[in-house]
């Protein structure tokens, strides 16, 4: 058994934006992300080369992405005002998705130690405007429903 190329919690970002990125440059992809290859970056491409069973783990990701995406749309038309996206990582989706006039915003919370993260999103440009920690009072509309499908 080989050693894993995974040696913190941060490099599981930088592991499935690559693997965002790999979907992203599909002609028939599931969704687009086109900040994920620049966070990746070379560590998440290192990363992904070196995991077992890659095609697997990028088609989950890919489906994962695709579903959660939907999910938040419908809750954003069913008249949510605000999401709260914890433990993200260097997840694009505020960026990528269309939300307005949808939403009012998006609150990111990025662990104070993650400097990795954090730097890789003012790398990527896209760090104006999303503070280290936000917090909400309000997060749906009263009488808004949301079922599990």
């Amino acid at each position: 058994m080989s050693e894993s190329p995974i040696n913190d919690v941060s490099d599981t970002a930088f592991w499935i934006a690559q693997h965002r990125a790999i979907e992203s440059a599909r002609a028939d992809a599931l969704f687009r992300d086109p900040f994920a290859a620049r966070l990746a970056g070379e560590r998440g491409q290192q990363i992904a080369r070196a995991m077992p069973h890659a095609g697997v783990i990028g088609w989950s990701v890919a489906i994962r992405t695709r579903i959660i995406d939907e999910f938040i749309g419908a809750a954003l038309d069913d008249g949510i005002d605000a999401v709260l996206n914890l433990g993200a990582g260097l997840d694009a989706r505020p960026y990528r998705m269309d939300l307005r006039p949808r939403s009012s915003g998006w609150r990111r919370t990025i662990r104070a130690s993650s400097s990795t993260r954090k730097a890789a999103w003012r790398e990527s440009g896209r760090a104006a405007g999303w503070s280290a920690r936000s917090s909400i009072s309000r997060t749906r509309r009263r009488g808004a429903r949301y079922s599990r499908r």
